[in-house]
């Protein structure tokens, strides 16, 4: 079994932790939980705490500012900040809708 405390992590056995290391305050190691919170919908993560949030995108090493708020958090996660930052005109390719009509209607 592995074990910790601060920043020593030993293996020992099961008997040698209870006996010699709980007492001196070691604890069982456990992995880290991975989140995941990509196919979550914003209402959904309003339901998570906004640590949980910061913890999942510093787990994606996805940058954000350590004073965002929640709705912020989720919008990164969700991806509705970068929609923001698009063009008004509504289509993906940044040319106008009118140009991708006129193209249409040629063909």
């Amino acid at each position: 079994m592995i074990i910790v405390k601060g920043e020593q992590i030993i293996e020992v056995t099961d008997k040698a932790y209870q006996v010699v290391y709980a007492p001196l305050g070691f604890k069982p190691y456990e992995e880290p939980e991975q989140l995941d919170f990509y196919d979550k919908s914003a209402a959904e993560l309003n339901k998570i705490g906004k640590e949980k949030l910061k913890a999942f995108l510093k787990q994606e090493e996805i940058e954000f500012e350590a004073s965002a708020n929640k709705e912020d958090l989720i919008k990164i996660i969700t991806g509705e900040d970068a929609d923001e930052k698009g063009d008004d005109n509504g289509d993906d390719n940044g040319g106008s809708q009118e140009a991708a009509t006129d193209k249409n209607d040629e063909a």
